[in-house]
C-alpha cells in the first residue's frame, strides 16, 4: 500500500511514472536500511518526509541539468556566429 500511495504522491509533485517508481524504490530502500532509527508509529510520516526530500533533490538536479544544457546552447550559438568585430 505504501508503494502505491508514495508513487501517486510523487506523480502529483511532477514526476513521470518511471521517475516516481525510481523515487519510491529509493525511499523504501532507505526505510529498510534505516528501520532501526525510525520511531514506532512514525513510519508513514518518515516515508513522506523522505519522499519529499528526494523530490527536492530530484528537482534541483533537473534544474542544474537544464542550466548546463542552456549554457551549452548559448556557447554553441555564439561559436556559430563567429568572432565579433570590435566597433
Amino acid at each position: 500500500e505504501f508503494t502505491r500511495r508514495l508513487r501517486a504522491y510523487a506523480v502529483r509533485k511532477g514526476l513521470a511514472a518511471s521517475e516516481a517508481e525510481d523515487l519510491v524504490q529509493e525511499v523504501l530502500l532507505k526505510g529498510f536500511l534505516q528501520r532501526s532509527s525510525v520511531q514506532r508509529g512514525r513510519l508513514v510520516a518518515w516515508l513522506y518526509t523522505t519522499a519529499r526530500r528526494a523530490l527536492v533533490d530530484h528537482h534541483r538536479k533537473d534544474a542544474r541539468r537544464a542550466r548546463r544544457v542552456a549554457g551549452a546552447a548559448v556557447v554553441e550559438a555564439l561559436a556559430e556566429e563567429g568572432p565579433v568585430e570590435p566597433s
